[in-house]
């Protein structure tokens, strides 16, 4: 499961390097992925994700805290179930009115979250 976890933090420092590379194209794909079908994958994504990191905490170097990432991102995944999906389509919006250069600004801490989750389990 550690390994899972691993590839997660490895995936989420390729989106990293996208988000510093080509923000404009990581602020456009974010609210597409708030609307339709899609909206559904990605919660299911997060549910699946939180559990992984759940059932692996017990493995990790901080089991605590990998735990409740794991149970933040269950909640996450939840919520974005409950919340209409119309009310997902304005918060996905929210992310086109971002600049270039604060996509790139937020990308350190992407980074030290996908990096967190691969050392967690080294």
């Amino acid at each position: 499961m550690g390994l899972v976890v691993q590839l997660l933090g490895l995936c989420i420092v390729g989106i990293v390097v996208v988000m510093v590379i080509r923000p404009a194209l990581v602020r456009d794909l974010v609210p597409s992925l708030t609307q339709g079908i899609r909206l559904y994958i990605v919660a299911t994504l997060r549910l699946l994700a939180g559990c992984v990191m759940i059932a692996a905490a017990h493995d990790a170097r901080h089991p605590l805290a990998m735990e409740i990432i794991g149970w933040i991102a269950v909640t996450a995944g939840l919520l974005m179930v409950v919340i209409p999906p119309k009310v997902m389509a304005r918060i996905g919006a929210l992310t086109e009115q971002l600049t270039d250069g604060l996509v790139r600004l937020l990308s350190p801490v992407a980074l030290a979250f996908g990096g967190y989750l691969i050392y967690a389990f080294l």
